[in-house]
């Protein structure tokens, strides 16, 4: 059996974030992009993110869960701001791109994250 590569970019559509999507298809990979500015694109993006990495689209009650998952992480961000200095080791990320990239995470574990919400 072959293995998949797939690689989760939150912000993979512009600038670095880009490159380095195209770096990764050109490897091989599977990449799952998204670019969330606001709110308002959160659900379209976690919509998007679902679709590319399940190949079926997303029904409501999973679609609710993350986007309380993402909800509640943009209001821990802004509760304790010192978590998103340094996510993922990074230094300063966007409150929505760690939030995605968390929303991003619970897609690729959705079995236990669905049965432990």
């Amino acid at each position: 059996m072959k293995m998949v590569k797939i690689a989760l970019i939150t912000g993979g559509t512009r600038g670095i974030g880009a490159s380095i999507s195209s770096s990764l298809k050109t490897s091989g990979h599977t990449v799952i992009a998204n670019y969330a500015s606001n709110d308002e694109s959160a659900e379209n993006s976690i919509k998007k993110m679902y679709l590319k990495s399940t190949y079926k689209d997303i029904n409501q009650i999973t679609l609710d869960a993350l986007l309380e998952l993402y909800t509640n992480s943009i209001n821990q961000f802004k509760k304790s701001p010192e978590l998103i200095n340094d996510f993922l080791e990074l230094g300063k990320t966007k409150i929505n791109h760690a939030a995605l990239t968390l929303v991003a995470n619970a897609i690729m574990n959705l079995d236990e994250f669905l049965t432990h919400s």
